[in-house]
């Protein structure tokens, strides 16, 4: 149970600041993921996109919102094509997640999604 006042709401912006996903590169980065509960492991080989897999389809419900909150940024990263085919379908999966705040978070990156696909396809972003 949260307070009044969106303390939950400044604690989860303050640890998914703090663990973000995708990183300004272009290039394989390092991510946190969590493996059975069993502490975390530094993954250095994943792509943006092996990494939005990941964390889209994890378990826990903090990577399903680290990705949430890097959508718009991965998508930047690996075009239009691959964001229909592969992000879409991800975000199709977590708009009915069971955890109320990936659900909310995701909304607020619809705008910013929406943009990305119109400006980089006019035709077919719509």
């Amino acid at each position: 149970v949260v307070a009044p006042g969106g303390s939950a709401r400044r604690l989860l912006k303050a640890i998914v600041t703090k663990f973000t996903m995708f990183s300004n590169r272009k290039q394989p980065g390092r991510f946190l993921s969590g493996r059975g509960g069993k502490g975390l492991e530094v993954e250095e080989t994943y792509t943006s996109l092996d990494r939005a897999r990941h964390f889209a389809t994890s378990k826990l419900s903090l990577q399903r919102l680290v990705f949430v909150n890097e959508l718009v940024d991965c998508a930047h990263e690996i075009g239009y094509e691959a964001t229909v085919e592969y992000l879409l379908p991800l975000v199709k999966q977590l708009a009915d997640d069971a955890e109320v705040l990936v659900r909310q978070s995701l909304v607020r990156h619809f705008g910013d999604l929406a943009g990305f696909l119109i400006q980089s396809d006019p035709e077919r972003g719509y």
